[in-house]
């Protein structure tokens, strides 16, 4: 419950403003900040302010300079950044309330200048600090509000004092404390349920940020599945031309055949600088090249439904409160500054994963996955191979203590890094690998570059039963 104006003008009214001065402004997340002031009389002392939210007040922490469950932010906000170039240092002029409103108004001269600190203890929108001049025009606040006029530059409306219409009471007094030691207390045993409310939202909105990315990146590969699912196609016209090949003429454009499939014509488009088995061989290549450019993109797609299905679960478990508040609290923190369940001890999917006679083969598809699986994954002993003159990703193999490495897990891992290379299209490919211990990281290089050392080469061509049979439980 926030302060009502009569219980906010009790605690201004215990509070000695007169001769301190603004030593500095701590922030400690969106919503409060730490004022210290020094003054000869009463020496350091903090007024802790939290706005907008459900427990809004002001009032002076007692315990120590900065409360105790707040840190600072990790970088220097905008609105504090003008405090300490503007105000820190001033003389506190007058500290007043305004009768039937939640507002208090601290004004401090600095430098020859005046400013207006408005504290507003609203709930919603109004809620705000907003710095003006003498004149009342907007300097900074903590939260901009275009739609309220509540930007630099624009004039800030006086608040009017309202009657006391008698519906506002302060709350029952604890003897022998002042109201403002009674509040901190009384908001203090809040503090753990009310950051953990807190910490609940802010992973949620994490949580449907990242279900929201995820499920648009599975749709966008759902569309491009979609746009190569027809790559039988491809065989069907070379399977025609085949059956028809006595139809092909030299230098022909084009050939109308029966297809047996529909039991119409068709007319079969010709490379005209191809014989009939050249036409025929290419149409087997298109249909070769389509399917593994389906078979990846399948295999994409389902990555992609395991990445969405990887972050609900993870999300819902971190969700998932236990009975202790303290470990609660700690998760959550730990997830919101690590902002990626990745970095987390979550395991979630980067990469591919292959299993080949007993060994793992691992595989990165971009620059991205390349840089995550040398981090985390992988170790000095396990191997590296990558395309010679081409672009791809990197393949990994996982070493077995005392075992060699069989030919056959080494040209399936050589498969693999053709396909997701850029020498998918030719068929063939010059490699070379190594163990990762004798890889060293380009200095300036781009994400996930590496240089490496004692590697051995490979010449490889493309194998349909390899990749088959890597792929048959994908």
């Amino acid at each position: 419950m926030s302060l009502n104006w009569k219980e906010l003008e009790l605690i201004v009214s215990e509070l000695d403003f007169e001769g301190s001065r603004l030593q500095s402004v701590i922030q400690h997340d969106f919503h409060s900040l730490s004022w210290i002031f020094y003054s000869s009389e009463r020496g350091k002392w903090t007024l802790y302010s939290e706005i907008g939210t459900n427990n809004s007040r002001i009032h002076e922490s007692l315990k120590r300079s900065t409360p105790p469950q707040y840190g600072k932010t990790k970088k220097l906000q905008r609105f504090v950044q003008y405090c300490r170039a503007n105000i820190e240092g001033g003389k506190v002029i007058s500290a007043k309330t305004v009768s039937g409103d939640r507002v208090f108004i601290l004004t401090i001269k600095s430098e020859g200048k005046i400013f207006n600190i408005f504290f507003r203890l609203y709930s919603g929108p109004g809620a705000n600090i907003i710095i003006t001049d003498e004149n009342y025009i907007i300097l900074e606040s903590l939260m901009r509000r275009p739609n309220r006029n509540e930007i630099s530059g624009d004039l800030l409306e006086y608040p009017k004092e309202r009657e006391d219409n008698g519906k506002f009471s302060i709350r029952e007094r604890i003897a022998g404390k002042s109201f403002n030691e009674q509040i901190e207390e009384t908001y203090g045993k809040l503090t753990t349920e009310l950051t953990l409310e807190q910490l609940i939202e802010k992973v949620e909105n994490q949580r449907n940020k990242a279900l929201k990315k995820a499920e648009g990146n599975a749709t966008a590969l759902k569309k491009k599945l979609k746009s190569t699912e027809n790559y039988e196609e491809n065989k069907l016209m070379a399977d025609l031309l085949s059956s028809n090949v006595y139809r092909i003429k030299p230098h022909a454009t084009e050939v109308e055949v029966d297809n047996w499939k529909t039991g119409e014509k068709i007319i079969i488009p010709l490379n005209d600088k191809l014989n009939a088995s050249g036409n025929i061989e290419s149409y087997f290549d298109k249909y070769k090249r389509a399917k593994r450019t389906y078979t990846t993109s399948l295999e994409s797609y389902q990555a992609a439904l395991k990445t969405y299905e990887d972050l609900r679960a993870y999300y819902d478990r971190l969700l998932t409160l236990s009975e202790n508040e303290g470990s609660n609290i700690q998760r959550l923190k730990k997830a919101i500054d690590q902002n990626a369940p990745a970095k987390s001890n979550e395991k979630v999917t980067v990469g591919l994963r292959f299993e080949s006679h007993k060994f793992i083969i691992l595989v990165g598809r971009n620059a991205k996955e390349n840089d995550f699986l040398l981090r985390h994954n992988v170790r000095g002993n396990d191997w590296w191979m990558h395309t010679r003159d081409f672009p791809g990703g990197y393949v990994f193999i996982k070493n077995q203590k005392d075992k060699t490495v069989p030919l056959d897990v080494i040209l399936d891992a050589a498969n693999l890094a053709i396909i997701y290379s850029k020498a998918k299209n030719a068929g063939v490919a010059d490699l070379y690998y190594t163990q990762v211990k004798y890889l060293r990281r380009a200095k300036n290089g781009p994400l996930g570059l590496v240089l490496p050392t004692n590697e051995k080469n490979l010449h490889v061509t493309l194998e349909d039963s390899r990749i088959n049979e890597l792929f048959k439980d994908k």
